[in-house]
């Protein structure tokens, strides 16, 4: 391309250069962007990191609205407080520099050269307006100040986690302009209940819109809707997904009426829920309530009181003088929480995994690793056995039906043999990773289970090239018509990759030779254990297993062989214990003395990163790999001298809901089925099925760290689903289990659990860990002691500006520390981890977590008050008044808690028409009202 410049010169990148002598030319390009794009990259700077999408394009300025906040945006700081006097962030990044009629002048709005509305683009001035250079800080619009909050992670970082740790700042963008077809927010809407209005005018179904009542989405089939400023409501009935089992709802009225307007009554009303869960969520809990009330309402007409009013000079009115009187009083008594517990995490959820699956068919045959020769590739078959293995012989743990009691392995039969034989020997087989599973950045181990003991297995995961056999070509049976396969398996294609049937093989013979290329398909349930050609190619139409698409190398649908090699690699030496997880080898009564173990290696963590016993991580890395795209696997052997045979279980990438927070700590799972040294807390169980009888698994979140330098502290968190609030007040305390696994672990440590709305703002509990799971161990928060601490400490700082007072208070078997404004109504964040202690020492060793819940759920009766008292002189004066009060814990029946403070309202109001003293033909109207309250 050829750039142009103001000043007239021209620049030309790229091009064709054909070289003098040879007369050859070499096309030339500029590389935009690599395949796998990394900060150090030298196309990084290339990226426009200063245009945001506003998530809708051809804006209406008219209802657009900008802000920025600083995070969290419920505090509403919408300005630089470090710099004096404040500025606003608008015109602190350089978005609003001018008025509305062009000065220089902010006025809290976004200058219009700033945003692309046809695109729907905002645009900061400087490439790095939240960390700008030296540069893009003098830039003209730019007013950061030297202590003004930076985010530099997302300039210099791939990696998520840190992202969002260094999240500083929310975008708040308000438009008004109407999605086509618009999200209602819920599923399952029931059919036909909705109703739509545009400008009051009801729209049909079928001519103005249509429904997916599944989704919940309207989609407009007209422009009018569309129109931003006009009024449109949308109502309907859903389906939640967790409805409670059960709802009961009774309710009674009694009333004794002694004038036309005038009674004394009472009312009754019952509801309770019931919950399937036997461990309720938050929110989700079975309860119960009841309501009484009793109503008293006095109203006559009082005749003396119009009489007395015509007997004042110049005033004659035929208008009825009235009284009224009401009073009712009311009480809930309920219990928000039938089971007097509901868990904020039991952990049984925590484990994320992503299955590599041991489908025989989901595999291929290998490309060559980086390294390996295509000449020392051994002979390899991969299959799933057809007599199945018994699943307690993996997991002799483990609770399942009859019908269920044997499970798929993948088997690896190596022979290195068959092409000479020797340790360099290798072969492999790989697979396309599915798109949505491309990003594995929050996967934190490669979990096998494993049978065999001999060679070397190697996983590689990243960008892996296509190609087999090596030869650069697109080896395909799905003949290419005009540039085009059709992705359908013909009987003539089926000739596997080579792309020759067996007649055009070099050397064929019909009887002495008769599949030359060795890639026949064959097996029959004749013969079952005969799997010597089930991977064959040619003829695999009649594989019962697949054999329906045409084989290719182009294991990713793009048309096209794709070489790029971009990956790691980690490597599991099946006669070594490195990396086989403690107390879960299985011996197989079979007499071979071979046994099924897990294999847990850390994929995230440094190569250099030293194991106990001094060795280093096994990871490799060819290319530029990166966790976000994982687009393929590969599994290979090498280092077998004769023939080996390994069984595979189980091939998973294992992450956690629980997050590393810092460095010297892993995130794992401890459970029933899978580890044997593992040991439930106390009268904790997994569940039983009530049509199978099958126990389920009980887990645990495991905290393993590792050299944890002195007064320095390892931890884990996680956040509430979409940064949800969860509000804890309707209980009284907090409870979970730790776990102490002293028989791993360093002298005793000290643990710590924080909650609140973020890191900086939370209520956090220590407490020195014991063996086993200890009472002392478990973490117990007892809400109205922990605020009432909060509410003293506070008003101490406030009374003796003293602003680094310790903010740590003793209990029973811990301590009671206040992290800046904490809130239980705002509960978002959560984190845990171990404390070091000494001074000097590193420390190591593994705590378990388990049964995160609240408890003791509150239960005091509320009560409600209310009485109103009304009289009119006929039509020249009228008084009335209202007292009304609530207590705390007073609510309706669809809600829960009350409010959690006590309101008394009193309002009085009065009229008075002097105008009645004139004569009417004079037509004056001259009301005169007041109130208070």
């Amino acid at each position: 391309y050829i750039i142009k410049r103001s000043d007239g010169t021209i620049d030309t990148v790229g091009g064709l250069y054909i070289d003098p002598v040879s007369g050859d030319s070499t096309l030339q390009l500029n590389l935009i962007r690599p395949p796998n794009m990394r900060p150090d990259n030298p196309c990084w700077e290339q990226t426009w990191r200063n245009v945001y999408y506003l998530s809708s394009s051809d804006l209406n300025t008219d209802n657009l609205e900008i802000e920025i906040f600083m995070n969290p945006v419920t505090n509403d700081i919408r300005s630089d407080t470090t710099q004096s006097p404040p500025r606003n962030f608008l015109e602190v990044f350089g978005l609003d520099e001018l008025n509305s009629v062009g000065n220089i002048e902010s006025d809290g709005i976004v200058d219009g050269i700033m945003v692309n509305t046809g695109l729907g683009h905002l645009i900061f001035p400087v490439l790095h307006p939240f960390d700008p250079n030296e540069l893009e800080v003098g830039s003209s619009r730019m007013n950061l100040g030297p202590n003004t909050p930076r985010v530099s992670a997302i300039y210099n970082s791939t990696t998520n986690s840190e992202i969002v740790q260094d999240h500083k700042y929310i975008i708040r963008v308000v438009t008004g302009q109407r999605q086509n077809p618009m999200s209602l927010g819920r599923f399952n809407i029931i059919d036909n209940s909705e109703i739509v209005k545009l400008a009051g005018r009801r729209l049909q179904r079928g001519v103005d819109y249509r429904m997916d009542y599944q989704i919940g989405q309207i989609t407009f089939l007209n422009d009018e809707a569309l129109n931003p400023n006009t009024t449109l409501t949308i109502d309907f009935d859903y389906e939640p997904f967790f409805m409670p089992e059960q709802k009961a709802l009774l309710g009674a009225r009694a009333e004794y009426r002694f004038g036309e307007n005038s009674w004394i009554g009472g009312t009754a009303i019952y509801k309770s829920t019931s919950s399937a869960e036997r461990r309720p969520r938050i929110g989700r809990e079975p309860g119960k309530a009841f309501i009484w009330d009793a109503d008293l309402q006095l109203d006559y007409e009082v005749p003396f009181l119009t009489q007395a009013v015509n007997a004042i000079p110049l005033i004659h009115t035929e208008a009825r003088s009235k009284i009224r009187f009401t009073a009712e009083i009311a009480q809930v008594v309920s219990n928000p929480n039938t089971k007097d517990e509901a868990y904020i995490d039991d952990f049984e959820g925590s484990k994320s995994t992503f299955n590599l699956e041991i489908r025989r068919t989901a595999w291929t045959k290998s490309s060559a690793p980086h390294n390996r020769l295509q000449e020392n590739r051994g002979h390899l078959i991969w299959y799933n056995p057809y007599n199945k293995v018994a699943v307690k012989e993996i997991w002799p743990d483990k609770d399942v039906a009859t019908e269920d009691s044997r499970t798929n392995v993948l088997v690896f039969e190596f022979d290195p043999d068959s092409v000479g034989g020797g340790p360099d020997k290798w072969a492999g087989v790989m697979r396309y990773i599915n798109t949505g599973y491309h990003d594995q950045s929050k996967s934190r181990f490669l979990e096998v289970w494993v049978r065999g003991s001999k060679g070397n297995l190697h996983f590689n995961f990243g960008s892996i090239n296509e190609d087999i056999n090596g030869d650069g070509i697109l080896n395909s049976e799905d003949i290419e018509v005009a540039g085009y396969r059709d992705g359908i398996l013909t009987a003539a294609e089926d000739v596997g990759l080579d792309g020759l049937p067996d007649s055009l093989e070099p050397g064929y013979h019909p009887i002495d030779n008769p599949d030359p290329n060795g890639d026949n398909w064959h097996w029959s349930r004749d013969n079952p254990d005969d799997y010597s050609k089930i991977n064959g190619t040619e003829g695999n139409a009649s594989d019962p297993e697949g054999g329906t698409k045409p084989d290719t190398e182009d294991l990713n649908g793009n048309n096209f062989l794709d070489t790029n090699n971009d990956y790691f690699e980690f490597t599991i030496d099946l006669a070594s214990s490195e990396f086989e997880v403690p107390n879960t080898r299985n011996y197989v009564e079979d007499g071979t003395g071979e046994y099924w173990r897990l294999y847990r290696i850390p994929i995230q963590d440094s190569v250099f990163t030293l194991v106990p016993d001094g060795k280093v991580y096994r990871r490799t890395q060819v290319g530029s790999p990166d966790w976000q795209r994982i687009r393929y696997t590969r599994i290979w052997m090498d280092g077998v001298e004769d023939y080996a045979k390994i069984q595979l279980a189980q091939i998973e990438l294992v992450g956690n809901r629980w997050e590393e927070l810092t460095d010297h700590i892993e995130i794992a799972t401890k459970s029933t089925h899978q580890d044997g040294d593992y040991i439930s807390p106390p009268g904790v169980t997994g569940e039983r099925s009530v049509t199978t009888g099958i126990m389920s698994q009980e887990q645990s979140l495991a905290i393993i760290y590792n050299k944890i330098p002195g007064e320095s502290k390892a931890s884990c968190y996680r956040t509430t689903f979409a940064g949800e609030s969860m509000d804890l007040t309707l209980y009284q305390a907090l409870d979970m289990w730790v776990y102490f696994n002293q028989a791993v672990s360093d002298d005793s440590v000290m643990f710590y659990f924080k909650l609140g709305r973020d890191a900086n703002n939370a209520y956090e509990y220590r407490t020195y860990l014991q063996d086993g799971w200890a009472e002392t161990n478990r973490v117990i928060m007892d809400f109205p002691e922990m605020t009432a601490f909060k509410d003293q400490y506070q008003t101490s700082i406030s009374d003796t500006g003293i602003a680094n007072m310790e903010p740590i208070m003793r209990t029973e078997n811990g301590w009671y520390v206040i992290n800046g404004s904490p809130t239980l109504t705002d509960v978002r964040y959560f984190e845990m981890g171990v404390i070091n202690p000494f001074t000097y020492r590193p420390i190591s060793g593994e705590i378990w977590v388990d049964e995160l819940r609240v408890t003791d759920v509150r239960k005091e009766p509320g009560w409600a008050e209310k009485t109103t008292f009304a009289i009119n002189f006929a039509d020249l004066a009228d008084f009335s008044g209202t007292l009304e009060r609530r207590d705390s814990e007073f609510h309706g029946l669809n809600q829960r808690v009350g409010t959690g403070r006590t309101e008394t309202v009193l309002s009085l109001s009065g009229g008075f028409k002097p105008h009645k003293f004139a004569p009417d033909k004079w037509g004056l109207n001259l009301p005169v009202t007041s109130n208070m309250s």
